[in-house]
């Protein structure tokens, strides 16, 4: 029973850190670590300590992110490779110890032009909270 209770407590937590990252459900990376969290509640797969722990990571470095880039991403971040590469990158910071590359000069441009014909401005966020 202790056990099961254990496991039911930790399904509550993955549950509630996905949750957290419904924006991104629709790019990848993220909607395929829901399902398998769906899978693991639903006791048909299991997911390892490390697959967990990756979705916490994700989870607390997008908490992380100003409201406003979070919005820019959930929107682009499935449409255009240099911002699904950004979000990859600033959503693992801390998933390994190797830290994530910086962004090269036309990526971190191509980050602000999108920016700026989406909003009409320029960002007054760093739209890659990485090289802190």
């Amino acid at each position: 029973m202790q056990g099961e209770e254990r496991v039911n407590r930790r399904d509550r937590h993955l549950l509630m850190l996905v949750s957290e990252l419904s924006d991104l459900r629709e790019w990848e990376p993220v909607g395929s670590r829901m399902e398998a969290v769906k899978l693991q509640i639903a006791h048909i797969e299991g997911l390892t300590d490390d697959e967990a722990r990756r979705i916490e990571v994700m989870a607390v470095n997008w908490r992380r992110i100003h409201p406003s880039v979070r919005a820019f991403y959930a929107v682009w971040a499935k449409r255009d490779t240099t911002v699904s590469v950004a979000l990859w990158r600033v959503l693992n910071v801390g998933a390994t110890q190797t830290p994530p590359p910086p962004l090269d000069g036309w990526q971190r441009g191509a980050l602000r032009r999108l920016w700026t014909e989406t909003y009409g401005c320029p960002c007054p966020f760093d739209l890659y909270p990485v090289d802190r």
